[in-house]
């Protein structure tokens, strides 16, 4: 790696010995690599891993990119170098942790030449909230925002928070009608719009922490929107998309967590939507039904049907809660896949579809019969430009006491795998799709255990079919992935 000079994308994960090698060469990534992710945990009193960290991001002047996930705080010296970077135009930080008091400063810190030049700026963080150990204030989020956007002129694309809001520190939402905290933004917004030079420039936007600030005062500010991700089920974004409607704003790529009439009627209301995406989030979830779904298919879409390529229903990567025994039934993701895969017959373009294959509580049989029918459903549907599936399947035991954990989380879709030893799934010889992701989402509270080694079955299609890792089905953090690549694509021979 060292050697090569035409490297575009670098990852680094605190390896000191590479970042060393790598300063040590002649120049070897100055001007070829345009993107650097960084990973640094627990670091902070390794003065000398930050030095050479960042001299060598003061060395890579090519970098037009950069992905910094830490932990709580941020490196002064890390964050000078970066900011130094004359080809800079999207940063990205992700705290796993709290941002602390010092993460505010470092932020702020930014030289406005720096940030003028930014075209994607994105912070993602734990919590908001007005008071708790575990929350980032938003009097400091407040400050720090708009400090980021009110320098950054030319910025295109926006990304500001996390998936959920939690209230102090209960984590359980309640319903619709009772938001979270987030930042109210509007001032901000119509200030910049009344600015003498103001040229609306944002392109993708997600305000994931913040209230969308959109009004008559700050409509303008949008005017080039095309993609929208609104993930925190605040009830003023009930109006966001009327008013979106209103202002002649045709957005290509939607992605929600929450199926509303609004937005139902905006879709209706225009051509052109090219993704659309459902990210069931739990507790939230549960308020997605089949007919939310079906509506969705049946009456927003089809005027889309001549330009949807993307179309996922997904469960969210924060689905964490009401997983398992509670009060709550989860009465999400039943959406029966041959049915939807009906209603989308005449959506000829089509080329990424995720589904939902659902098998909590479900007998071992019926976990079997779900499992065939819905894969050869997929593979025998006539979808033509389809060339990507991902079926998410959510499977777990559900615990019979509030405080009982099974000692094997993964009876049932272990069980279920060593019982389904065939699938003889028909292909269609007109269908051109590439490859199949089986994905195997496990809430939080199992994220510690292990699952060994598993006999994956052995899938027989048309066209000859392999399975990538044949042996091991293995767990990574939390989502299990399988590929099943046809001739088409790149496999691995029995």
């Amino acid at each position: 790696m060292v050697k090569d000079r035409v490297t575009s994308h670098l990852s680094l994960k605190w390896e000191l010995d590479k970042v060393e090698s790598m300063l040590s060469g002649p120049n070897t990534f100055d001007g070829s690599c345009r993107s650097l992710r960084i990973v640094t945990y627990d670091h902070s009193d390794d003065h000398y891993g930050w030095m050479v960290l960042s001299k060598l991001i003061a060395k890579m002047k090519g970098l037009h990119a950069i992905q910094w996930i830490v932990d709580e705080d941020l490196n002064k010296q890390v964050l000078h170098a970066i900011s130094q970077l004359p080809q800079l135009e999207k940063l990205e930080v992700v705290f796993q942790g709290v941002p602390s008091r010092r993460f505010d400063e470092l932020l702020m810190s930014l030289p406005v030449s720096t940030l003028a030049k930014m075209k994607s700026i994105c912070i993602q963080f734990r919590t908001l909230g007005v008071s708790g150990w575990n929350h980032w204030p938003i009097s400091r989020a407040r400050a720090l925002i708009s400090y980021l956007i009110s320098n950054a002129p030319a910025i295109e694309q926006l990304e500001i928070g996390p998936n959920i809001l939690h209230r102090n520190n209960n984590v359980d939402l309640g319903p619709p009608d009772e938001p979270s905290p987030a930042l109210d933004v509007v001032p901000l917004f119509a200030y910049l719009q009344r600015r003498a030079n103001f040229q609306p420039s944002l392109q993708s936007f997600a305000p994931l922490a913040i209230k969308f600030p959109i009004s008559r005062t700050t409509i303008g500010f949008f005017a080039k929107l095309t993609t929208l991700h609104l993930g925190n089920h605040l009830r003023e974004h009930e109006f966001v998309w009327s008013t979106l409607h209103t202002s002649g704003i045709r957005l290509t790529t939607v992605v929600v967590q929450w199926i509303t009439a609004p937005l139902i009627q905006y879709l209706q209301g225009y051509h052109g939507l090219r993704a659309f995406h459902l990210d069931i989030c739990s507790p939230l979830g549960r308020y997605v039904l089949d007919a939310d779904v079906l509506l969705l298919l049946t009456q927003a879409l089809p005027s889309h049907r001549q330009t949807l390529t993307d179309l996922r229903f997904r469960p969210s990567e924060d689905m964490k809660i009401d997983r398992l025994a509670g009060d709550h039934k989860p009465v999400t993701m039943l959406w029966d896949i041959p049915t939807v895969l009906g209603h989308l017959s005449s959506f000829n373009w089509v080329e990424r579809l995720d589904l939902v294959q659902y098998m909590v509580e479900m007998a071992i049989d019926q976990q079997i019969q779900s499992l065939v029918s819905n894969i050869s459903a997929i593979t025998s549907h006539q979808l033509t430009s389809l060339n990507s599936v991902n079926i998410h399947i959510v499977a777990v035991n559900r615990p019979i006491g509030p405080r009982h954990t099974p000692a094997d989380p993964f009876q049932n879709f272990r069980q279920c795998l060593q019982y389904v030893k065939e699938l003889k799934l028909e292909q269609q010889p007109s269908q051109h799709w590439r490859r199949l992701h089986i994905i195997l989402c496990i809430p939080e509270e199992m994220r510690t255990s292990r699952m060994p080694g598993i006999p994956f079955p052995l899938f027989r299609f048309a066209h000859r079919v392999v399975l990538k890792e044949q042996d091991v089905y293995g767990l990574e953090e939390y989502l299990e992935e399988t590929e099943l690549l046809n001739e088409s694509g790149s496999v691995v021979q029995r």
